[in-house]
């Protein structure tokens, strides 16, 4: 985090009305892709959780965040953010827990079901109760990337703002989104909430990605000592920006593949202004490399995934032979793709939205429907392929899953994520036709396989989901 490119919202007066207000206790920060909303959300959070002197200080402000990610099932829902927001108070203030253990001891474990249909609302019961609490300190509660909250956004925000509207209550939200007018009509912003727009303090934004720029170019090795390369470079990105820091983030990572610094400057001079281009451009770069065949099957199913895949499953639902060239091709992909751990994600929300919206003919020649149709066939093959009854060699049916090798090191890794979903590409391909991918031939031979296997990863709840919006779907068609 530089604090140099966020510390100006800190001394904002739309931030001081929330943060001293009484009368004030929800601030809206909204913006376009890329301009910086999560970074802004960090270094409050950081202000906030900064302790003010040695030792701990058990009388402070509370605080809990969650950042959403709609490419990842479990950041995506209001359930999720519900959760992410409780278990965080809970660490810190953990007398609250008789509030969850009430209502625990009346429904169980299925509280925390997603797919219990009253999830939402015992839960958001459960948390109303813990924020109207009498010994509740002040409480600062964030919320990232609403715009990515898929499932329940609106029962989300009606709660968010019922919180807000409790003068009982000690809690104050920040939320960041894009600018969505939905968004604004469910919080029916009034005197008690403000909203800080990104594109009104333009000034702003721009001085603190100037910070951003100076801070990157000083990162170049190429260019440490040459001053006025750095100038150029510098004045460069900053007439191209327009205010966006995922636009400089995505520029310095081509600036870094040069190997000259005579190379930097043309580099940069062929860079367009603006995130959709400059997606562009990488799109057009990546069709001209010799794996470009490759890199289009890894791109479009890491766009079309149900969740992000770890390089196992992606090397398993692309075809890919090799573990080399599934790497090779994640690297090409840099642009759009980038791995943690072993997990492949998009870089941004903004990617997704270029590749889906756009869909380019390089990534999705047949349309997404055919895309979701290749992804469809090659998981049927790779379970038809590696399921049997006896995957885990087990001597006895009663066998306990949890003395079994864990399924991310067992037989079932590569195909954990297709014995899950592949009835979403499925659906996806709005290919109904008696067995044209294969599908009726894979369950006469393989539905007591898979239904063993989903047992063993735990997931037989989400077959048996699957199964039955599948016969919706049909009946329906």
């Amino acid at each position: 985090m530089l604090k140099d490119s966020y510390k100006w919202v800190l001394n904002h007066s739309d931030f001081k009305r929330w943060r001293d207000d009484d009368q004030s206790r929800l601030l809206w920060i909204k913006g376009g892709a890329g301009k910086g909303k999560t970074m802004l959300l960090c270094g409050i959070i950081d202000e906030f959780e900064a302790p003010i002197g040695p030792g701990p200080l058990p009388d402070g402000p509370l605080t809990s965040y969650f950042f959403c990610e709609a490419t990842d099932p479990r950041l995506r829902s209001s359930t999720g953010v519900l959760k992410g927001l409780m278990y965080r108070l809970l660490l810190k203030h953990a007398s609250l827990i008789r509030h969850l253990e009430a209502k625990h001891d009346h429904t169980g474990k299925q509280l925390f079901d997603d797919a219990n249909v009253n999830a939402f609302s015992a839960l958001s019961g459960v948390l109303h109760h813990m924020l109207c609490d009498p010994t509740l300190p002040p409480t600062y509660l964030f919320v990232d990337a609403l715009d990515e909250c898929q499932d329940g956004l609106s029962e989300l925000l009606r709660f968010v703002r019922k919180i807000a509207s409790t003068a009982s209550s000690p809690v104050r939200w920040v939320l960041t989104s894009r600018n969505w007018h939905d968004i604004q009509q469910e919080l029916s912003f009034e005197d008690s909430r403000t909203t800080l727009s990104l594109e009104l303090n333009a000034d702003h934004v721009s001085r603190a990605i100037d910070v951003y720029i100076q801070h990157k170019v000083s990162q170049l090795e190429l260019i440490r000592h040459n001053q006025d390369l750095q100038r150029r470079i510098r004045n460069e990105l900053q007439e191209k920006a327009e205010g966006t820091f995922l636009w400089v983030a995505l520029v310095f990572q081509q600036l870094l593949t040069c190997h000259l610094p005579s190379e930097l400057l043309p580099l940069m001079k062929t860079m367009p202004p603006g995130l959709v281009p400059l997606y562009g451009r990488m799109m057009d770069e990546i069709s001209k490399t010799a794996g470009a065949a490759t890199c289009q099957r890894v791109l479009s199913t890491a766009t079309l995934a149900s969740r992000p895949l770890d390089l196992l499953e992606l090397r398993s639902l692309a075809g890919v032979d090799e573990m080399d060239d599934m790497e090779k091709a994640v690297s090409q992909c840099a642009s759009f793709l980038t791995i943690r751990g072993d997990v492949v994600y998009l870089i941004h929300q903004s990617a997704k939205d270029y590749l889906v919206g756009r869909t380019p003919k390089s990534v999705f020649p047949d349309g997404e429907a055919g895309a979701h149709r290749a992804i469809l066939i090659q998981s049927l093959h790779v379970m038809s392929t590696s399921l049997h009854l006896g995957v885990y060699n087990l001597r006895r049916p009663g066998s306990l899953i949890a003395k079994l090798p864990h399924p991310y090191t067992g037989p079932l890794t590569h195909i954990r994520y297709a014995c899950i979903y592949w009835i979403d590409h499925f659906l996806g391909s709005r290919s109904w036709e008696p067995d044209g991918d294969g599908v009726l031939q894979f369950l006469s031979r393989h539905l007591l396989h898979w239904l063993v296997a989903l047992s063993l990863l735990g997931a037989l709840s989400d077959g048996v989901l699957s199964i039955k919006r599948l016969l919706h779907e049909v009946q329906v068609c």
